[in-house]
């Protein structure tokens, strides 16, 4: 155990040590130890690889399909950003976010595609709906 828990505390990983300091070992926010953990996280070497395959306008991929491709998309990315416990101020995650937001629709949920995508996947779906006989 004390060699996995040291293995875990390693400082070159600060997203691991962070999560095991808070989640495994139970430290509150406030401790000298997590607080340096999370300061080490925007500097790691896995977070600035990340970073540099953001666009300027603040996507991963493509940018009219935050979904797709799967895990290397902005959806994917903003996401795996939070679990490695990069905060939400950063502003390169807030560029990833106001990118999101381009694709909310008016209930609250989020497409996959931008406009000129929805459009042809509406084409097909409505082409597969006629050749089957049925209405669009």
């Amino acid at each position: 155990m004390e060699e996995t828990l040291g293995w875990l505390l390693e400082p070159k990983s600060p997203s691991v040590r962070y999560g095991t300091l808070r989640y495994l070992l139970d430290r509150p926010k406030d401790d000298l130890e997590v607080q340096a953990a999370l300061k080490a996280i925007p500097q790691s070497p896995i977070i600035k690889r990340i970073f540099t395959r953001q666009a300027p306008q603040g996507h991963w991929g493509d940018p009219e399909s935050p979904y797709l491709p799967k895990y290397k998309s902005t959806y994917w990315t903003v996401m795996l950003l939070g679990y490695l416990g990069l905060s939400r101020w950063d502003r390169r995650v807030c560029r990833g976010v106001e990118h999101l937001f381009r694709f909310q629709q008016p209930t609250g949920g989020f497409a996959e595609f931008g406009e000129e995508g929805a459009r042809q996947k509406y084409a097909r779906v409505v082409e597969k709906r006629l050749a089957r006989g049925k209405e669009p």
